[in-house]
């Protein structure tokens, strides 16, 4: 797995690959087994890691049948649509008036930010790239103001961890097949 410290340029293993994918979930894989090792649970297989081309939000866990190790697929449209959500998320969440009070009533901002028809359009924008076309990319790019940008970056990295996780634990307990999940 590699390290979030290693900024080597991986070598894009077919035409289809994507290493900064690859990249990212190794990041959180090395991580997760580093906390489950930390907890005093057993060493894992080994895991490989692949970006996986599928073209939808998608993420699956796999066992070799040879060897027993695991091989987690990730999608870059699974990243995109995390990001993108995480960025939406945080635009409710974060002040959105200078000065106002972090803690100010929820109803206030969320009202206030469902009121501003850019908001209202980058919402449309991704649900109609993710349920129409079913990529999440589709979607126009946009870059946060302030506060909902540094929040959007630990939620992005929070939600990529769980989506990671939880193929993990499907490998790691055996639920890699339909009559097991």
């Amino acid at each position: 797995a590699g390290s979030l410290a290693d900024y080597r340029v991986l070598e894009q293993l077919h035409e289809l690959d994507e290493p900064t994918v690859r990249t990212i979930v190794e990041m959180h894989v090395e991580q997760l087994v580093r906390a489950l090792q930390e907890a005093g649970e057993p060493a894992p297989p080994p895991i490989t890691v692949s970006s996986l081309p599928s073209g939808a939000i998608n993420a699956i866990c796999a066992k070799d049948p040879v060897d027993g190790s695991l091989h987690i697929f990730a999608d870059a449209e699974l990243l995109t649509f995390i990001q993108s959500s995480a960025k939406l998320v945080c635009a409710c969440l974060s002040p959105v008036q200078v000065g106002e009070a972090a803690f100010a009533p929820l109803k206030i901002r969320v009202g206030r930010i469902h009121a501003d028809p850019r908001f209202l359009k980058r919402v449309v924008d991704l649900f109609h790239a993710v349920v129409f076309t079913g990529r999440a990319r589709v979607a126009r790019p946009w870059i946060p103001d302030g506060m909902t940008l540094v929040q959007s970056v630990f939620l992005t990295w929070a939600m990529e961890r769980f989506a990671i996780a939880h193929e993990l634990a499907h490998g790691l307990d055996g639920h890699l097949d339909g009559d097991s999940l």
